[in-house]
């Protein structure tokens, strides 16, 4: 007889404590180099509480050449947005938005031989962080290097959101 009644205790706390699975869902189009697909964002892993969530930059190899220089940024916001990239000269694809708001922009490192294109955050072990929303988006600087280097271009990703969850 007590098997019911802990049974509809469970469901009830259960409904009072929905659980939030993580999730990465893709939005919008980046662009690229004239000829070109345009870059992706990619998640290596999902944004869960009390671990480390990694996203990739998926294009044309980032990196330094004689010249030329490929330089990626993260970027995050909190929320969607369509702001025009800047147009830094004729070679600037058309229609290239970013699709968030730009809240944080971090430049990836050179590591010596490439720059880096993947991006980890640790999600603190906080419930509390569980639902919570941001947005994600790669960029690319593109830069014409003779004799020296002039930006020429941004190259965006598609956009995604993250949802912290278990």
């Amino acid at each position: 007889m007590r098997l019911p009644a802990l049974l509809s205790t469970t469901l009830a706390l259960a409904a009072f404590a929905p659980a939030q699975t993580a999730s990465f869902t893709t939005y919008g189009t980046g662009c690229g180099a004239p000829g070109n697909p345009p870059p992706l964002i990619q998640a290596l892993t999902l944004p869960q509480i009390g671990a480390a969530f990694t996203v990739r930059f998926v294009a044309l190899p980032s990196g330094q050449t004689p010249v030329s220089v490929d330089w990626p940024a993260m970027i995050m916001g909190l929320q969607q947005a369509q702001t025009p990239v800047p147009v830094l000269s004729p070679s600037q694809p058309a229609n290239c938005n970013f699709l968030l708001s730009t809240d944080v922009i971090l430049f990836m490192p050179w590591n010596g031989t490439s720059y880096q294109n993947t991006f980890t955050m640790q999600i603190p072990n906080d419930p509390g962080l569980i639902g919570v929303s941001f947005h994600q988006q790669w960029a690319e600087l593109y830069s014409r290097c003779q004799p020296t280097c002039q930006p020429l271009m941004i190259r965006v990703t598609n956009a995604a959101t993250a949802t912290v969850g278990l």
